[in-house]
C-alpha cells in the first residue's frame, strides 16, 4: 500500500503528536508498505531524507526547533528600556493572536499545499491528514477536490478538537467561529472518514455536524517499550524513599498542578522521609515556585528520559484533564509500565481505561474533595504498591485496543 501522511509534527521534534505518527509511519513501513510524510522543517534535519524506512519530506519558510521548547529561568531586568521592550512584544503577540486562521501554525497552509502539489504524480491508497495543526487538514481538502483521483481514502485524524473547542480555543472565536465551523464541515463530510481517539470527541463531533464517516481509533503504545519489571527500590540513592513521577505537560484550565501539589504537601507532611515527588514537563504557564523538597519540579525533558523515568520510578502521578473531551495519551504509556498509578480525576470522573486498569488494584483514585482519610488511604495504597508491578498478561488485557499493532491495522484498513 502507497500511504501518505501530512502532519506538520514529525521527529526530532518532541511530543504526543509527532511519536504517534512515527510510530505508525515506522510500523507500516517494516510491514513493506511505502510510507511518505510531510511534514514541517526543522533547525538542524535535512529537508528529505528516509529514516527508518519511511520518507520524510520536510517542507517550509519557518523552521522550528526540535527540542521541546521548556522555560528558562531568565532573570527579570528591570531597566526602562527593557520594560517597553517587553510591553511592545506583548502587545504584538495580543495582536498577532487576535488575527491568525486557523490556528498558530497557519504560515505552514502554503507550504504544505506546495508539498501536495509536487507530490500530485503519486497516487496513494491512503492519505492521512492530522490536526493540531488543523491547515494539515485544509491542505488536504484542497488537494483532494484538485486531484481527487491521487488520493483514494482520505482519513482526516484528530489529535485535538478544533471547532467544537472552547477550553483550548485555536483562534479567536469571536472573530472565526463562524468559519470554523463551515471549514471543518468542509472537512469531516469530504474525507472517507474521520478519526477520533475517544468516543467524548466523536460524540461531540456527532452532535455538532450530524452524521459523518467517523471512527475511534484509541492512543497506540508498545508495551514492549514500556514494561520493564519491578521498581528498584533497594538501590535507590534515597533508599527507603518511595519515588513518584509526574511525566507531562500542563495547560491552565485543563490540567493545573495546583490540587496535586497542594495533596502532596499535605501527604509529606503526614509521612515524613517517606515520599518524594519529582515532576517533569512543560509548565505552560503554571506555577510552581512554591515547590521544596520532597517535590520538585525539573522542567521539560526529551522522549527517551521521559520513558526511562517513567519505567524506574516506583509509583506514578496522573491528572485527568476538565473541561476538555480529549485523554492524555500517557495513560496507555504509563499502564504499559504495569506500575501503580495516583489518579486526579478530573470532571467526567473515572475514565474508561483507568478503571480498567483500576481493576488490576494498581490504581488509586483521589477526587475534587480531599479528607484527611483521604490522605492516609493513598498512603497506605502507596506504600503497599511502591515495590510491585501488574503482570505482563495483565498489562496486556487492559491495552488490547491500543496495542500498536492493532491500531495500525485499522488504519490500513481504512485504506483498502
Amino acid at each position: 500500500m502507497n500511504i501518505l501522511i501530512v502532519n506538520y509534527h514529525y521527529p526530532p521534534t518532541v511530543g504526543a503528536h509527532a511519536y504517534r505518527w512515527a510510530q505508525l509511519a515506522q510500523l507500516w513501513a517494516k510491514q513493506g508498505h511505502s510510507v511518505t510524510v510531510l511534514t514541517s522543517v526543522v533547525k538542524g534535519a535535512s529537508t528529505r531524507e528516509n529514516r527508518d524506512g519511511v520518507n520524510i519530506i520536510r517542507i517550509g519558510n519557518i523552521a522550528r526547533s526540535a527540542g521541546q521548547g521548556a522555560q528558562g529561568n531568565t532573570k527579570a531586568q528591570g531597566n526602562l528600556i527593557s520594560l517597553s521592550k517587553k510591553f511592545l512584544i506583548s502587545t504584538m503577540r495580543t495582536s498577532y493572536r487576535f488575527l491568525y486562521w486557523p490556528d498558530g501554525l497557519w504560515y505552514w497552509l502554503p507550504a504544505a499545499l506546495l508539498g501536495l502539489y509536487r507530490l500530485r504524480r503519486n497516487k496513494y491508497d491512503l492519505v492521512v491528514s492530522y490536526s493540531p495543526t488543523f491547515t494539515a487538514h485544509l491542505a488536504t481538502l484542497i488537494y483532494r477536490k484538485l486531484f481527487p483521483r491521487q488520493c483514494a481514502n482520505w482519513v482526516a485524524d484528530y489529535g485535538d478538537p478544533f471547532s467544537v473547542s472552547d477550553t483550548m480555543p485555536p483562534n479567536n472565536l469571536k472573530l472565526y467561529r463562524k468559519l470554523n465551523y463551515a471549514a471543518e464541515r468542509s472537512v469531516v463530510t469530504n474525507a472517507d472518514c474521520s478519526v477520533f481517539t475517544t468516543n467524548q470527541t466523536l460524540s461531540a463531533y456527532k452532535e455538532k455536524f450530524g452524521i459523518f464517516n467517523a471512527v475511534v481509533l484509541p492512543h497506540l503504545v508498545d508495551i514492549s517499550t514500556f514494561y520493564a519489571g519491578p521498581p528498584l527500590l533497594e538501590s535507590s540513592d534515597t533508599a527507603g524513599i518511595i519515588s513518584l513521577v509526574y511525566v507531562g505537560g500542563f495547560h491552565k484550565g485543563i490540567r493545573e498542578p495546583g490540587a496535586m501539589l497542594s495533596f502532596f504537601e499535605q501527604l509529606v507532611k503526614c509521612y515524613p522521609n517517606c515520599f518524594a515527588l519529582n515532576i517533569y514537563g512543560p509548565s505552560n504557564g503554571c506555577d510552581f515556585s512554591t515547590c521544596k523538597p520532597p517535590i520538585y519540579y525539573h522542567g521539560a525533558v526529551s522522549r527517551a528520559t521521559a520513558i526511562e523515568l517513567i519505567k524506574k520510578a516506583d509509583c506514578l502521578v496522573n491528572i485527568d484533564n476538565s473541561n476538555c473531551v480529549m485523554v492524555p495519551s500517557k495513560l496507555v504509556e504509563y499502564i504499559a509500565t504495569g506500575r501503580p498509578i495516583v489518579n486526579f480525576n478530573g470532571d467526567a470522573g473515572v475514565i474508561d481505561i483507568m478503571a480498567k486498569y483500576g481493576k488490576t488494584d494498581m490504581v488509586v483514585e483521589i477526587g475534587s474533595v480531599v479528607s484527611d482519610d483521604d490522605i492516609h488511604r493513598v498512603a497506605s495504597f502507596i506504600l503497599n504498591k511502591g515495590a510491585k508491578i501488574a503482570s505482563w498478561d495483565e498489562v496486556s488485557r487492559v491495552l488490547i485496543e491500543h496495542d500498536i499493532s492493532s491500531v495500525g491495522e485499522s488504519y490500513i484498513r481504512l485504506g483498502s
